[in-house]
């Protein structure tokens, strides 16, 4: 029996389930990348991203429309050099310099430190949601009630 799941998207109200969706927080997005890549295509953002590549993930994401999306409505074609399905995957290869990749603005800090990925441009108008999925409208589980509080409060998500 699971007690949570946190997810990017939230139960459809249309399933026979008794499931609630318990958004955690939102977060503007940003596309980074390794330093070389990030030096090449930070001057000019977006308009210098044509044909630059891209690890996405894959088409049935939550993000992955408003990622296509965003591209089309800044006349980007980029060169699509992976698809993940697995985010910590997608964050390896765009280590490595094989890619720039989108995350979440709430992370940069973070994706600095760890991975030496570096910022490339804001992206404000790519948004990405965090669930906390459950089969109770109000969630027991202390566990669960402490990432619940520490949204709240402010300590986990956007800082």
């Amino acid at each position: 029996k699971l007690d949570v799941v946190l997810t990017d998207r939230a139960v459809h109200s249309g399933t026979n389930l008794r499931l609630f969706s318990h958004l955690l927080f939102e977060s503007d997005m940003v596309v980074v990348g390794a330093h070389e890549l990030a030096k090449k295509y930070a001057k000019g953002f977006p308009a210098n991203l044509n044909g630059a590549p891209f690890l996405l993930p894959t088409r049935n994401n939550a993000l992955r429309g408003r990622i296509d999306e965003w591209f089309e409505l800044q006349h980007v074609r980029p060169d699509v050099a992976g698809e993940f399905e697995d985010n910590a995957l997608l964050t390896t290869f765009g280590r490595r310099g094989h890619g720039l990749f989108f995350a979440p603005a709430a992370l940069t800090n973070d994706l600095a430190e760890q991975f030496g990925s570096q910022l490339v441009g804001r992206v404000p108008q790519v948004r990405e949601q965090f669930y906390a999925v459950s089969n109770e409208r109000k969630i027991e589980h202390p566990a669960v009630q402490a990432i619940l509080s520490a949204v709240h409060r402010g300590t986990l998500g956007p800082g």
